[in-house]
């Protein structure tokens, strides 16, 4: 549906690898694009994405349920979710 929400479950996982990187590494932001930057990038997805804890996954993957439900309801459009 073109107005709902993503409805992959990893994007959900992406956006909290993403601002978990940023609270724990903000000086990532000022290293530029050299090798020495990509690599500490690379360690510290690696770092984090393993710091995930399991019930985080588990809650989201849960939660497809409840948002297919809720674009159903709403006949593809706007939810909440």
């Amino acid at each position: 549906p073109p107005i709902s929400p993503d409805l992959n479950p990893i994007e959900k996982i992406w956006a909290i690898l993403k601002q978990r990187i940023i609270e724990k590494y903000p000086h990532l932001l000022d290293l530029g694009k050299s090798q020495e930057a990509l690599d500490a990038l690379a360690k510290a997805i690696v770092d984090e994405w393993n710091a995930i804890p399991q019930e985080i996954i588990d809650r989201t993957i849960r939660s497809v349920d409840y948002a297919i439900n809720a674009v159903i309801a709403a006949n593809g459009w706007y939810t909440p979710h």
